[in-house]
């Protein structure tokens, strides 16, 4: 009756271990340079990479994946110009994003790697990006293309 009593409490202890991991969690380094390529202005607008391509008629926007978020959450661009987002996964699952209303989307992408899509804004309004794995948007991750 013994053994069976510690090998309950080892059960139990590495479930809490495993779930605080899990709650938690390790934190995304916070590399500005490589993680945070995104920087707010003072007026709250996001600036841009912009793309190296020699003809430059491509706007390149770089979206940062973490657990449940995106940063940034609203992306503003002009009716008939060329986008292409780049999702980075600075989170430790898995993510994706998914255009509502554009059918254009990433691959699922795991931590630390990236993935673009590219389209042209051709219709004026506001369209909801999100991650489409499991419950991830319901959890929040999700944001707004607004096409002016």
């Amino acid at each position: 009756m013994g053994n069976r009593a510690i090998w309950i409490a080892i059960g139990a202890f590495l479930s809490v271990l495993v779930l605080g991991f899990l709650l938690v969690g390790p934190k995304p380094p916070m590399d500005n340079t490589t993680q945070q390529p995104l920087q707010e202005e003072s007026s709250g607008q996001i600036k841009e990479e912009e793309d190296a391509s020699p003809d430059g008629d491509v706007r390149e926007i770089v979206v940062s994946a973490m657990e449940y978020s995106f940063f940034p959450q609203r992306i503003e661009v002009e009716k008939g110009e060329r986008v292409r987002i780049t999702l980075r996964n600075n989170g430790s699952m898995p993510h994706n994003l998914t255009i509502e209303g554009m059918g254009a989307a990433t691959n699922t992408i795991v931590a630390g790697q990236s993935d673009s899509v590219e389209f042209v804004s051709s219709e004026p309004g506001e369209f909801t990006f999100y991650c489409s794995i499991g419950n991830h948007r319901s959890l929040g991750q999700e944001g707004i293309i607004e096409v002016k």
